[in-house]
């Protein structure tokens, strides 16, 4: 393949690639979208049929539902951690400037009490607001 044509080609799939990151659609508007043309010509026959149709549209609205409460807790998460570090850093810089009188030991164990129930609050949201799927949740899904 000589140099020019073959420079054609990758302009060509660059463009082609430009063209095809524009008409990507989330996953779930895509499956919305589709199941609305469906549902508008061509209504389930049996009771099973109907039942998985209906399965599916409540795990749809679920995962919308889930996803939303996800974002709204980390977002609640996120800066009630940002205020207990505040916190930490204020109780630094009392320290720093003399407005309290911690001894040493008192000093250090209220630091690392206070950066390790951070840690702590971040593991625990990460485990249970996140959490990843069963294997029996999977298979059902």
């Amino acid at each position: 393949m000589n140099p020019e044509k073959q420079n054609r080609t990758i302009q060509d799939q660059i463009k082609a690639g430009v063209k095809a990151e524009k008409e990507v659609k989330p996953i779930d508007e895509a499956i919305e979208n589709a199941l609305r043309e469906q549902d508008s010509y061509c209504h389930p026959q049996t009771m099973s049929e109907r039942l998985a149709w209906e399965t599916l549209q409540m795990q749809i609205k679920d995962n919308k539902s889930e996803r939303k409460l996800r974002r709204d807790h980390a977002t609640k998460t996120f800066w009630f951690t940002v205020v207990w570090t505040l916190f930490i850093i204020f109780i630094i810089l009392l320290k720093g400037f003399k407005c309290i009188t911690l001894d040493r030991v008192e000093f250090l164990s209220v630091i690392g009490a206070l950066t390790a129930s951070v840690f702590g609050f971040y593991l625990f949201v990460m485990k249970f607001l996140f959490a990843k799927m069963t294997k029996d949740e999977k298979s059902a899904g």
